[in-house]
């Protein structure tokens, strides 16, 4: 039995559940593992504001926003008039659920990470975890990597595996290579292979 915490990153959306880790979940746990879920995302949102995060998800996948917020630890750069533009829609967005949101500067992303990256430590210390997982589709590289290498300092001996879209075909040996830290990706469809993996004494 592999004691498992699957996590869900930034900018993974809020509105809605991750099917993929509950049904993740749900195989591994008919296999009589135990296995826990952590939206960090939603985390996340809290330390940033909800209307800015949602705006940030909804942005526009080939503006990079999201990734470029969690890169800035490793030198991202966000131009100041995308920067300006998020803001915009930001105001735009709150002004209609009549509220008031702080603006997005470099300062409060920055901020917001290492707050955030402090609540993940807390879940991650929380269980002696033999498997942590990441699932990672739109604007979520970066957010594994930086809990990636989060969960490494804390747990050196844990299994760590990434899934999802992003690790579809060749971009598997991309994320493997961008996060070294990764033990294991996964690649397309993995419900079946990932209770596999788990029941492997080798892999816990």
């Amino acid at each position: 039995m592999a004691r498992v915490l699957l996590v869900i990153p930034p900018f993974g959306g809020i509105d809605r559940p991750s099917l993929g880790i509950h049904t993740l979940q749900a195989v591994a746990r008919s296999r009589g593992h135990l296995v826990d879920i952590y939206y960090s995302n939603m985390d996340f949102a809290a330390r940033l504001g909800e209307v800015s995060y949602m705006i940030v998800t909804s942005f526009g996948v080939l503006k990079l926003f999201g990734e470029r917020a969690l890169g800035l630890k490793r030198g991202a750069i966000i131009p100041p008039a995308l920067l300006e533009e998020l803001n915009e829609q930001v105001e735009e967005a709150a002004a209609l659920r009549g509220l008031k949101a702080e603006p997005v500067t470099m300062e409060l992303l920055k901020a917001a990470t290492t707050a955030w990256l402090n609540d993940a430590a807390m879940v991650v210390r929380s269980s002696a975890y033999d498997v942590i997982g990441f699932s990672t589709t739109f604007e979520q590289t970066n957010g594994v990597d930086l809990l990636a290498k989060l969960c490494r300092s804390l747990l050196p001996s844990v299994k760590l595996v990434a899934g999802g879209a992003n690790c579809e075909g060749r971009m598997a040996e991309g994320m493997r290579r961008y996060i070294p830290e990764l033990d294991t990706v996964f690649s397309g469809e993995s419900e079946i292979a990932f209770a596999d993996y788990l029941d492997d004494p080798e892999h816990q």
